[in-house]
């Protein structure tokens, strides 16, 4: 109970030190520059906040002698809020992120009767992209995830050592469409498949696969909040031994269903916060959850990105409540191929994908 407690009060520790440092770098950022003529002074006061927020994450600080903003990128300086989409190589993300997670796989029951109980850490990389439908708002979204963890296998107690690395691929696929509270739409939505492929998952290296359903609908109140809902649902389950605290042991596994209610805001620096809380159904493991994610651009071309979710175990005074947990947190960087990094507003930079890749955070194994 006692690393349980303390795994939370980090993991919320985390979250109030991200809220921090984004109002610190908000409130430290310098006012849009003057403009050098009435034509350029005309241009910068139509842009509005969404526009000088940029305005001090250029990549060249040379002024133009036409313009007093900086030499921003087409998607960053404004001028085009309400159709920058661009191709989809405009919208590739790539990750590179390191993650530690802890699920059902990781726990066994010795012939002692004890619970040996393990976590994994690794690396991992990420890829996704938005891309057009035709002529339609509504755009697919696609990507792909390749995870590489326990870099020196497992030392298990119940079998010889496994010297090999547990490999995970994650992929997303689906539909979106993003708000853009500059021509006053404010709902946004996406409907995505997850996959899950595994080798030498969990303590006894095992490879199972899943697939989900994952939705989000979302509404900004202002330029600078969201509420929205998040879901998931389990498609398909798979074979494998699962353990479940002392004395329960499964035959299966699959993915588990949660609904969570969100909070983002977007910070006059470009970046975002979420925080959500939600409920599980129909899982032996916990009934309800929370998590945190934050991101703050570097430049146009890269972000530092943040999150954990942490699932609360049924019975935290049970014997055994430490086997129960499910948690992941993921830290690192993502790159933009179009010099996204910066998001104008709530909506972000129009045709970017709207939901991440899947993890271990969003595609929660249960039983």
């Amino acid at each position: 109970m006692r690393n349980a407690c303390s795994r939370t009060l980090c993991a919320l520790a985390v979250g109030l030190g991200w809220v921090q440092a984004g109002l610190a770098v908000e409130a430290l950022q310098p006012q849009p520059l003057p403009a050098i003529s009435a034509a350029s002074n005309q241009s910068v006061s139509s842009q509005g906040d969404s526009t000088s927020r940029l305005a001090s994450y250029s990549d060249s600080a040379a002024l133009s002698p036409a313009d007093s903003r900086p030499n921003l990128s087409p998607c960053s300086d404004g001028s085009c809020q309400t159709d920058c989409v661009g191709r989809w190589r405009d919208n590739v993300e790539i990750w590179s992120v390191g993650d530690e997670f802890r699920n059902i796989g990781d726990v066994v029951r010795t012939f002692g009767g004890g619970v040996p109980v393990i976590a994994n850490f690794g690396l991992r990389t990420v890829v996704n992209s938005g891309f057009a439908l035709g002529n339609s708002k509504i755009r697919g979204q696609i990507g792909g995830s390749l995870g590489v963890y326990d870099l020196q296998g497992l030392d298990t107690a119940l079998f010889a050592p496994n010297r090999d690395a547990q490999i995970q691929n994650f992929f997303t696929g689906g539909i979106y469409k993003r708000s853009n509270v500059v021509i006053g739409e404010r709902v946004a939505w996406g409907l995505v498949y997850d996959e899950f492929m595994s080798n030498n998952w969990g303590y006894l290296a095992q490879s199972p696969a899943l697939g989900q359903m994952r939705g989000l609908l979302s509404y900004a109140v202002n330029d600078f909040n969201a509420f929205g809902v998040t879901g998931a649902w389990g498609m398909h389950s798979s074979r494998a031994l699962a353990f479940n605290g002392p004395g329960n042991v499964f035959s299966s596994i699959n993915t588990m269903s949660y609904t969570n209610v969100f909070w983002t805001h977007n910070y006059k620096f470009g970046g975002d916060t979420t925080t959500f809380i939600g409920a599980a159904e129909g899982s032996r493991i916990g009934s309800w959850l929370f998590g945190f994610s934050g991101r703050a651009p570097l430049g146009e071309r890269a972000a530092v990105y943040s999150s954990f979710t942490y699932v609360v175990p049924h019975a935290p005074f049970a014997t055994g409540d430490s086997s129960r947990e499910t948690w992941n947190i993921t830290a690192g960087l993502v790159f933009y191929l179009g010099r996204k990094a910066v998001a104008p507003n709530i909506s972000g930079q129009q045709g970017l994908p709207l939901m991440n890749v899947a993890d271990n955070g969003s595609m929660l194994v249960s039983n």
